[in-house]
């Protein structure tokens, strides 16, 4: 299990995220042999329309699993969803996914 934290009493446009990783999870990827695990963040704004609600990506960011905080900017007030998944992989996949997250600008649909 992978545990997210972040204060939700946030007036700062900086948040803190904090990650906690069990050892089931950490043995799970010790199992798969995955190098260099990374954690790919994102923070997504939420929107309504006549077509339902969705959620536009804000921030990406690819940080190695190890490093367990990672402050991120709010790039304005609103109602935000913070999604994170774990990534693996050689140096040079990563540096990809890093690059893409620099610059995506995707849709997220809220399901």
């Amino acid at each position: 299990m992978l545990k997210l934290m972040v204060d939700r009493d946030v007036v700062d446009p900086t948040i803190q995220v904090r990650w906690c990783a069990s050892r089931d999870l950490l043995g799970h990827l010790r199992i798969k042999e995955a190098k260099n695990p990374h954690l790919l963040i994102v923070l997504a704004r939420e929107f309504s329309s006549s077509s339902g609600p969705w959620l536009k990506e804000e921030s990406l960011v690819c940080i190695p699993l190890e490093q367990g905080m990672q402050y991120m900017q709010i790039p304005a007030s609103g109602d935000y969803k913070l999604f994170a998944t774990i990534v693996w992989g050689p140096k040079w996949r990563l540096k990809q996914v890093k690059e893409w997250a620099q610059k995506t600008d995707a849709r997220l649909l809220d399901k």
